[in-house]
């Protein structure tokens, strides 16, 4: 569980119950409740858009909070230490093994400002390459000090990664989006351009700190 996130007791108990009742499952995460209130425009624009896509409606990242039975934490105490370990814990986990409970809840404070949320996208987009790189070398062979994968590489293995796809779907299903959408895909090139020199210099452990949302 992270510091920053806020969840009850109950829900706890109801992630914990979930895996109790389903022997089958090995992970499971709450439902995510971000507040936008006291947020700038574009970050509650792209939040809009975040929200709704498939991998973070169904992923156990972002959530900030992950139950796991023995056998899970079996799993992903065999991950090296990662600076993405949310995305990591997730698609360690099939999507018959894994669940979010939508019963329990985790409130998750957003940065307030464009410029925090600019920075949380670069780390996130940093700690995407470092995992890559780890699918990478596990299905070669290689340490994981082998280059970052291309993107061709990378989508051999599981990814919670946004294509245009998804983002024409959700077009589809609800054209008023097109704003988010616009402000979603600035924010992904503005992070993967301030991710660049990170991943060049192979720097997966720079901590991009978002100071704004744990302001009172």
């Amino acid at each position: 569980m992270d510091a920053d996130v806020v969840v009850g007791a109950a829900d706890v108990r109801a992630l914990v119950g979930a895996l109790a009742r389903s022997p089958e499952l090995l992970a499971a995460a709450p439902g995510r409740d971000v507040p936008l209130a006291g947020c700038a425009w574009p970050v509650r624009a792209y939040y809009r858009v975040w929200q709704r896509l498939p991998a973070v409606r169904e992923g156990l990242f972002g959530r900030g909070v992950i139950a796991v039975s023995e056998s899970g934490h079996a799993r992903i105490a065999a991950l090296p230490p990662l600076m993405a370990d949310d995305l990591a814990a997730s698609l360690a986990f099939g999507p018959g093994e894994r669940r979010v409970v939508e019963a329990a809840r985790v409130v998750v404070h957003p940065p307030r400002t464009w410029s925090d949320l600019i920075r949380r996208r670069i780390r996130a987009a940093t700690s995407s390459a470092e995992f890559e790189r780890f699918q990478a070398s596990q299905r070669d062979g290689s340490p994981t000090s082998t280059p970052t994968p291309t993107p061709r590489q990378a989508t051999a293995a599981p990814s919670a990664r946004t294509g245009t796809a998804d983002l024409r779907a959700l077009l589809r299903e609800r054209p008023r989006l097109l704003p988010g959408v616009v402000v979603f895909v600035v924010a992904a090139l503005a992070a993967r351009r301030g991710a660049r020199k990170a991943i060049r210099n192979q720097d997966f452990s720079t901590w991009l700190r978002d100071e704004s949302s744990r302001q009172g």
